[in-house]
């Protein structure tokens, strides 16, 4: 189930970025970030390692929700400064 809501949060960033784009419109940064950190993929990339690591229940609910619980702030920064660091490498540089 958990599973189906990292996609499906996924799915709705890259549609919130292809509106922006297709509309010609330029997020706030608040607007930016809040959908950045979903995706850049991190979420659903992290917590589907965490699951699988050796020594876990097989990625069962309880593995989930503890790397979840326990891991929210390092999924979240860890997925914005990887989202961040890509779009630096790729901006145009203004003078």
């Amino acid at each position: 189930m958990l599973d189906c809501l990292q996609w499906k949060k996924l799915c709705q960033s890259y549609l919130t970025e292809a509106r922006w784009f297709y509309n010609g419109y330029t997020p706030r940064l608040e607007e930016y970030l809040e959908n950045a950190w979903i995706s850049v993929g991190g979420p659903a990339a992290i917590v589907h390692a965490y699951t699988l690591q050796p020594g876990l229940d097989g990625g069962k609910s309880a593995s989930v929700d503890h790397c979840l619980k326990h891991g929210g702030e390092l999924i979240y920064w860890s997925s914005l400064i990887t989202r961040l660091s890509n779009d630096l490498g790729t901006c145009k540089v203004r003078f």
